[in-house]
């Protein structure tokens, strides 16, 4: 150590230089912890509302009315859903989709997590 230099304050002005990494690396977790939360969500919704339906239904028509009333018992209010009768290896069946915005943000764009479920009307 130089009689004219001080290592004081050196370790203070790494922790400064570090957390901002850390930071951004706990946000980045924590944003990819909600989008997978959010995803597992909106696709539960959209496997239940498609198996009811798929259950429920005589015809692709009724189909999509039981779907959307699953659907909005069931999906919170920010989230959209189409449904629509759909044709899966020639046989009637019901399509969803289910688009939910995220809670947390984003910093760039706003993101969104997308799910799509589908469901082969049994006959009766």
């Amino acid at each position: 150590m130089s009689p004219w230099r001080s290592d004081r304050g050196a370790t203070a002005l790494e922790f400064a230089m570090v957390v901002p990494l850390l930071m951004g690396l706990v946000l980045a977790v924590c944003q990819v912890g909600v989008w997978l939360l959010t995803t597992s969500d909106a696709q539960r919704v959209a496997d239940k509302a498609a198996a009811v339906s798929g259950r429920a239904a005589v015809s692709p028509r009724s189909a999509v009315q039981v779907a959307r009333g699953v659907l909005a018992a069931e999906l919170a209010e920010p989230a959209t859903a189409q449904v629509r009768p759909s044709n899966l290896g020639g046989a009637p069946a019901v399509a969803i989709d289910i688009s939910v915005p995220l809670r947390l943000g984003s910093w760039v764009t706003p993101l969104r997590a997308t799910v799509t479920a589908a469901a082969i009307l049994e006959p009766r």
